[in-house]
C-alpha cells in the first residue's frame, strides 16, 4: 500500500501496513512551527535503519525528525513517547535520547547552506545496533558514535514518527518513508 500526502511544507509517502491519511497545515508566518505525525512499522526482517535530512540550513531554523511508540494511540508522538530525536537546531545537529537522557551535538564549520545528514544504522534486527555511519554532506560527523551506537538509537516497537519544521520558508519540502526488506529508508527534503 502506498499513500502520498502533499502539503505546503511536507509531503509524506508511506509503504507499510495501516498508514493513516493526514494533512499538514502550512505555517502562516515564517518562524512558526509546523509538524505532522506519520505512522509506520518496521519490517519483520529489518536490519538496516537509514534516513537522511535534506534542507537549506540557517542559524535560526530548526528541522527535526522524532521516532517513538504511540503508547496512548492518539496518533501523535508526544515528548514522553519519543525514543530518538535527530534535529538541526539553530546552527548545529542534535541527537537526543528518551526524556532527559543522553544527547549529542555537532556544530558544522558552516551553519548556513544546503545540508544533508545521512543516518545509516546496521544490524538492528538483533535489536542491538552495531554500526552507525553519520555524514553531513558526505563527510563523517559524530564519529565517536560510529563504532559505539547507543541501544536507544533503534526500537522495533516504534510505530510513529513526527516531523517538525520551524523557520523554514522553502515550500518544496518533502518527507518520505519507504519500508523495504533490507530495512527502513526515510528522506527529508
Amino acid at each position: 500500500m502506498k499513500q502520498s500526502i502533499a502539503c505546503a511544507v511536507v509531503s509524506c509517502a508511506i509503504s507499510c501496513a495501516a498508514a493513516a491519511s493526514m494533512q499538514l497545515s502550512p505555517s502562516e508566518w515564517m518562524d512558526t512551527e509546523t509538524s505532522t505525525n506519520c505512522p509506520f512499522a518496521f519490517g519483520t526482517y529489518a536490519n538496516h535503519f537509514v534516513f537522511s535530512i535534506d534542507f537549506v540550513a540557517t542559524a535560526s531554523n530548526n528541522v527535526q525528525v522524532a521516532f517513538g511508540t504511540d503508547s496512548d494511540s492518539d496518533g501523535a508522538l508526544s515528548p514522553d513517547e519519543t525514543g530518538l530525536l535527530v534535529a538541526w537546531d539553530c546552527g548545529s545537529w542534535r541527537i537526543c535520547g528518551p526524556a532527559a537522557g543522553e544527547s549529542f551535538s555537532h556544530a558544522p564549520a558552516t551553519e548556513a547552506g544546503a545540508k544533508r545528514l545521512e543516518w545509516d544504522l546496521r544490524n538492528v534486527g538483533s535489536r542491538i545496533p552495531s554500526v552507525l555511519r553519520l555524514t553531513e554532506n558526505g563527510s563523517p560527523v559524530f564519529q565517536a558514535l560510529h563504532a559505539n551506537p547507543r541501544p536507544w538509537f533503534y526500537d522495533s516497537n516504534w510505530n510513529i514518527m513526527r516531523l517538525t519544521a520551524r523557520g523554514i520558508d522553502d515550500h518544496d519540502a518533502e518527507f518520505s518513508v519507504r519500508m523495504r526488506n533490507d530495512g527502513t529508508r526515510i528522506t527529508l527534503r
